[in-house]
């Protein structure tokens, strides 16, 4: 019986022009055409991002140890340099203690795997439009979400006294040439694409109250993301406001 349904599935193939199954679009070009099909990126599972230390750089909590013991560490550690905002060993340290850094890799992956993609196709796809709307918001919050984190960590503290002098990251958009050299911008341009992403993203108003699930964005996520950003630019009463 095998055999028979062996030779009936060979016998089938044979049939099948094999540029049946090479008749693919090119490797790069997008295969997703629907709105449906976009939003579907957004559900990405935001997993293997340990987030302790993006924590303490942004000011929620301090790490579960002993404090006392983790500043008096006789070597500089990474934690130790986050839990003291050390500027200069955050500058002249961070290097040597990481020779790859995941939290580079992975928020520049969402950014540049799920919002540039969403936001580079969405207007051109088919489907609904407040469905697009709302797709189209949750990739701009998310964009400037994680520039924010790796902001955080990968430049200096934000200071109104040099932010438009002091060099700080890229800022990845969706029509920028990814086999080019993205320059670095200085700080007050970095946090300025982060408001500027994010007030499209409430004005547009495609933004939910309420999240569609645990892996996406809604209105109240993108004022805290205002807030926390404005804040880091010591910018207190308009942080208040978000």
């Amino acid at each position: 019986m095998k055999k028979i349904i062996y030779s009936l599935f060979i016998g089938t193939l044979g049939l099948t022009s094999c540029s049946d199954f090479t008749d693919i679009k090119p490797k790069g070009s997008n295969l997703l055409q629907s709105v449906t099909d976009l939003e579907m990126l957004l559900n990405y599972e935001f997993q293997g991002i340990k987030a302790t230390q993006q924590q303490l750089l942004c000011g929620d909590l301090y790490p579960q140890e002993m404090i006392p013991t983790v500043i008096n560490r006789p070597n500089m550690t990474l934690t130790k340099i986050f839990t003291t905002w050390d500027e200069s060993a955050h500058a002249k340290e961070q290097l040597d203690l990481t020779a790859s850094d995941a939290h580079y890799t992975k928020f520049y992956e969402v950014i540049g795997k799920i919002a540039n993609p969403v936001l580079l196709n969405i207007d051109k796809a088919d489907g609904d439009d407040a469905l697009r709307q709302q797709v189209k918001c949750e990739a701009l919050v998310l964009r400037a979400y994680f520039h924010y984190l790796v902001v955080q960590k990968f430049a200096k503290a934000y200071d109104p006294a040099y932010a438009s002098t002091t060099m700080a990251i890229p800022y990845l958009k969706e029509t920028q040439d990814l086999l080019a050299t993205i320059p670095q911008l200085t700080l007050e341009q970095v946090y300025t694409n982060i408001l500027t992403d994010i007030d499209e993203a409430i004005s547009l108003g495609g933004l939910t109250d309420e999240p569609v699930n645990q892996m996406r964005v809604g209105l109240p996520f993108a004022y805290a993301v205002k807030a926390m950003a404005l804040m880091s630019m010591q910018r207190y009463d308009d942080a208040a406001d978000a």
